[in-house]
């Protein structure tokens, strides 16, 4: 190095007393670097080299080795004087510092210029003074956030590795690597400056209390804004969690993982998540455990704060009510489904009743939750009032060929149209299919949406006073919004008068019209009578579509005059463009599906028919592909009672009473239903040989308690027999000028009895207990729930009543087995036989979900009489679910089953549960059996002692 500058070569003296090697890897990279730099640069260069080497002699020959790299990666060579700067004031507190900055110096000024390498220096230097491999990490991954936040954050991005490295130390883990190592690409996912700065001082502050909390909502944020566009929103969300942070900061990962649902649920309104989460924050200062379930969504509290804070209600906090409404009104089990406003899909006789999602018609949520119930009670009245029972092809004989002469024989095209129908035998048609064969079948269609819902409109209102003044309120808001008559074409306004005179009475008719709907309604009021049917309305439409036919063809004949009258065929292509208009239906009923059958083809069509409307053009909105409802089992629990949720085919949710929240944990247990399947007729077979007497004691016993097949009732108006001493009687009286008596029948009715019953046995684990040493073989508690059920069937067949037998058992609340021993519909066989004589004791006992869940099964059935008998040996008790809050549970879980019409009977083997069954079971009755062995004959006697 002969051009070497002099103090270089003292430099290089110098180094080499610190380090050979160092001083060697010097030489080797001088030619390299120094060819490119000037005198002062150079000395710098060389001074830092010494600084190193005197500290480390390995890290001096790296800094050397790599520094030809580093300036030749340095796009503005001007600041490698500054660099050197920087660094010999780090290698003044720490060389392995000083040696990372100038590894990252090319980086940090390509991307943030000379301020950047001024403020990483700095805030390295200080945490160096604290801990070096933090400042370590803090230099290499510090480039990446230097263009995402200001320099007054990144020394508190630095801080908060500085407290994860704290917590590393203590726990040997590595939060504080993976912090640095993140902290580029998850705040590069969040949009907003601001946004990033208020995450990053809130995770400082968290990593000072809760570190690992810290990482947590670190790593959720990117996810959480992603999913709210609102900037209102986004600082909702970190006010709360600050808030809760600094107060209760167990709840914050309850609150953090939920906050894209609740802000869902708050659609968009920042307000609205702010009660929300302001009432989470009011009740985690008092209970902190019921906090993290409230902001989980899981209490039913949570999701009614969205609600209570807007006029909007919500169908998901509405349909289990919704649904009582309905199975009270039609007495059949109902599945309510939610969908978009405006999707227009209708009842389906199965009981499938779709709403809105939502209903936010009114500033008054009391008003949209009327609106809902209004909704509710139209739907199930198509249910109760029969809108789904076919047409007879007799019917439409006697409305096609009427004994009377003309004007009552129907228009000529209507007897082409229907008359393919009536070839054959007498069969049943459905009103979509005889609907469709109408000449014009729009018309048809739009005549049946008036006719049949204001018949059950009219029903409704006689049958249930109760629901008058909501439907009244919900009518005369609807009757606001329709169309003006006066502007609306002949065919249409006539239409629309009569759907608003379906009802209500108060509809101003324009004069060019009135004559037409004043005869039309005259027709119409048919149906508004007590007790009319389906059979009804189909009369009324097949007059009224001939009355409209008419009085349209003599409106177009006057409007046109003598002088100036169209064309027939023009008159035709008018009436055709008007029939196209669909009526629009009052937005409190789901339109009726009347597109449920094929029109005919056109080969089966007269010759002069025009072609069936396209499904486009009808009055009504088909039922989308894919939302066609299956019929459900009877018994099937689906959605039938309080938070069922259909899982899968035979997977079941229920929700859960937490009595600490005081509200419901929603969808929190799984119930599996299992077909139990039939094992080795060895038992069965043994208690049928050691129990033969008493068994058929039984039989005959409850045998004799079946009723007579037929009961006669005298003296009736109608009847199958006269009654003899009744008819001479009346005839007596009748020539004794008196007014005779009409009742001289007699009525022979079928008897039967109309129980449903099902029996569902704990099969947990405790039922393996011995019971004491007895006369014969040893037995424990399951074996005598064996015998019991076994004896109990017998006794049930002979009997005559519907019944099932199930057993519950499980672990945890992820898995809630319910087993199907004997299901209601099932017949007594030997093969349910050999099941009874399969059980066997299993895990725990989650007594709720399992009561919850035949309580379904039960609600499904047609029976008058249902009857619920649980059999326990003891306390529930299952994964987190004991004591005070099991019973608690079990308590509400009976109460639901008798607020759906169940009778629920307990019976428990557990001699000591007299301490806490009276709190368990005060809904229902029950009973306790001291010795466990008598169940057997017990049991039965129950049963009688329920059912007669």
């Amino acid at each position: 190095m002969s051009d070497t500058p002099h103090h270089i070569e003292q430099l290089s003296a110098l180094i080499a007393g610190y380090s050979q090697k160092a001083e060697a890897a010097f030489r080797q990279s001088a030619d390299a670097v120094l060819a490119h730099l000037d005198e002062p640069t150079a000395r710098k260069w060389v001074e830092l080299g010494c600084f190193l080497a005197r500290a480390s002699g390995a890290t001096a020959i790296r800094y050397f080795r790599e520094s030809p790299g580093i300036f030749n990666a340095i796009q503005d060579q001007a600041c490698l004087g500054d660099i050197l700067d920087m660094g010999l004031q780090l290698a003044r507190q720490d060389y392995g510092i000083a040696l990372e900055f100038f590894r990252q110096s090319p980086d940090i000024l390509n991307q943030s210029g000379r301020e950047g390498l001024r403020q990483l220096a700095g805030a390295g230097a200080t945490l160096a003074e604290q801990d070096y491999p933090t400042a370590v990490e803090f230099l290499k991954t510090g480039p990446g956030i230097l263009g995402l936040v200001d320099s007054s954050h990144l020394s508190l991005w630095g801080q908060t590795g500085l407290c994860l490295a704290r917590e590393d130390r203590e726990r040997r883990d590595f939060l504080s690597l993976e912090f640095f190592r993140v902290s580029p690409e998850l705040l590069g996912l969040i949009s907003s400056r601001e946004l990033r700065h208020q995450v990053l001082e809130i995770t400082h502050q968290m990593s000072q209390g809760s570190p690992r909390l810290s990482m947590e909502f670190f790593k959720q944020c990117p996810g959480i804004f992603g999913a709210m566009d609102s900037p209102a929103m986004q600082e909702q969300v970190l006010l709360r969690i600050r808030d809760l942070a600094g107060s209760t900061p167990e709840v914050v990962p309850a609150f953090i993982g939920h906050s894209v649902e609740a802000a869902a649920l708050a659609e968009g309104s920042a307000s609205r998540f702010e009660h929300w989460a302001r009432e989470g924050l009011r009740i985690a200062r008092k209970n902190p455990e019921q906090a993290i379930a409230y902001f989980s969504l899981r209490l039913k509290s949570s999701r009614d704060a969205f609600t209570a804070s807007g006029h909007a209600v919500f169908l998901k906090d509405l349909s289990q009510m919704l649904r009582f409404y309905a199975e009270a009104l039609c007495g059949q089990p109902v599945e309510i489904r939610g969908v978009p406003a405006g999707s227009g899909i209708p009842t389906t006789p199965e009981g499938v009743i779709t709403l809105p999602e939502k209903i936010n018609l009114f500033e008054n949520p009391k008003d949209n939750f009327r609106f809902y119930k209004v909704m509710t009670f139209h739907e199930a009245g198509h249910l109760e009032f029969k809108s789904f029972d076919p047409l007879t092809s007799r019917l439409l004989k006697a409305l096609l060929h009427p004994a009377g002469p003309p004007p009552g024989q129907p228009v000529p095209a209507l007897i082409e149209s229907l008359a393919p129908l009536l070839h054959g035998e007498e069969v049943s048609l459905s009103v979509p299919q005889v609907l469709g064969r109408f000449p014009d079948p729009i018309l048809a269609r739009n005549l049946w949406t008036i006719v049949e819902e204001g018949r059950i409109d009219f029903l409704l209102r006689h049958a249930y006073q109760g629901i008058r003044e909501d439907l009244d309120f919900v009518i005369s808001r609807q009757i606001r919004g329709r169309s003006n008559l006066a502007e609306l074409p002949p065919r249409q306004a006539i239409l629309e008068a009569l759907l608003q005179l379906s009802i209500t009475d108060t509809t101003e008719v324009p004069i060019r019209i009135a004559e037409a709907v004043s005869g039309a309604y005259e027709v119409l009021k048919a149906v508004h009578q007590p007790g009319t049917t389906v059979q009804d309305s189909f009369r009324t439409v097949f007059a009224l579509y001939q009355f409209i036919h008419h009085a349209l063809e003599q409106y177009l004949s006057e409007e046109q005059g003598p002088e100036n009258q169209e064309p027939p065929s023009e008159i035709a292509s008018e009436e055709a463009e008007q029939a196209l208009q669909p009526l629009e239906n009052f937005a409190y009923r789901s339109p009726l599906d009347l597109q449920g059958e094929t029109p005919p083809s056109h080969s089966e069509r007269h010759h002069d028919q025009p072609p069936p409307p396209d499904l486009a053009e009808s009055a009504v909105t088909e039922t989308p592909a894919g939302e066609t409802a299956l019929r459900q089992d009877s018994g099937s629990p689906r959605a039938q009672t309080a938070g069922a949720h259909t899982a899968s085919e035979n997977t079941f949710l229920y929700d859960e009473w937490d009595p600490g929240a005081g509200d419901y944990r929603l969808r929190w247990c799984r119930v599996e239903e299992k077909i139990l399947p039939p094992a080795s007729s060895e038992n069965a077979d043994r208690i049928g040989r050691e129990q033969a007497p008493l068994i058929r004691q039984l039989r005959r016993h409850f045998e004799h308690l079946r009723p007579r097949d037929l009961q006669k009732i005298r003296r009736q108006e109608h009847g199958e027999e006269i009654n003899l001493e009744a008819a001479i009687e009346s005839l007596t009286e009748q020539r004794a000028g008196l007014s005779p008596s009409g009742r001289v029948y007699d009525l022979r009715l079928k008897n039967k009895r109309d129980v449903c019953a099902a029996f569902l046995i704990d099969l947990s684990g405790s039922t393996r207990q011995q019971l004491p040493a007895g006369p014969g073989r040893a037995r424990r508690t399951i074996d005598v729930e064996m015998e019991s059920l076994l004896l109990l069937g017998e006794a049930v067949h002979a009997l005559g009543d519907q019944f099932g037998i199930f057993g519950f058992s499980g672990n945890s609340r992820n898995q809630v087995n319910f087993y199907r021993i004997k299901d209601f519909d099932e017949p007594y066989t030997g093969q349910v036989r050999q099941k009874i004589g399969a059980i066997s004791p299993e895990g725990q006992n989650r007594d709720g979900a399992a009561i919850r869940h035949v309580t379904a099964k039960l609600a499904g059935r047609p029976e008058k009489v249902r009857l619920f008998i649980l059999l326990s040996d003891g306390k529930p008790l299952d994964e987190d679910y004991r004591g005070t809050y099991a019973m608690e549970d079990t308590r509400m879980a009976l109460q639901e089953a008798r607020a759906r019409g169940v009778h629920a009977f307990c019976i428990t083997v557990d001699p000591g549960a007299s301490e806490y069954i009276r709190a368990m079971y005060n809904a229902v009755s029950y009973t306790i059996i001291q010795d466990v062995s008598a169940l057997p004959q017990k049991l039965p006697r129950i049963y009688k002692h329920l059912t007669t």
